[in-house]
């Protein structure tokens, strides 16, 4: 008799948005990220709502000195990802659909 293995095809989705004074705008951006299991914000030094709107969401917010460059902000989610703090989720760095899609089904394969 065979054995039936159950593959498990959850997986965890985390977005991650970089913000500075998006008060505006964040608002449509997090409403459309409802679907990820978390939303995590990395904000440089924003002095208008946009924290409190991302409070609203619920989102991680992670708060970079002012003095930090784009690319010190881009590359923090990868440094939290080596430090262990996403292992256990996907981390969408552009929102890029085909890859979230191919992020998505390569893990379903696994």
């Amino acid at each position: 008799m065979k054995k039936i293995i159950k593959k498990n095809l959850s997986c965890k989705i985390s977005a991650i948005i970089l913000t500075k004074n998006e008060a505006p705008i964040i608002d449509d951006c997090l409403k459309s990220l409802l679907w990820v299991d978390e939303i995590i914000v990395v904000d440089h030094c924003s002095t208008d709502e946009t924290l409190d709107i991302a409070k609203k969401y619920k989102a991680k917010i992670v708060k970079v000195p002012l003095n930090s460059t784009f690319s010190d902000r881009r590359n923090l989610e990868e440094k939290k990802a080596i430090e262990g703090v996403f292992a256990d989720k996907e981390v969408l760095k552009d929102m890029d659909v085909e890859d979230i899609i191919k992020r998505v089904l390569t893990s379903m394969v696994r």
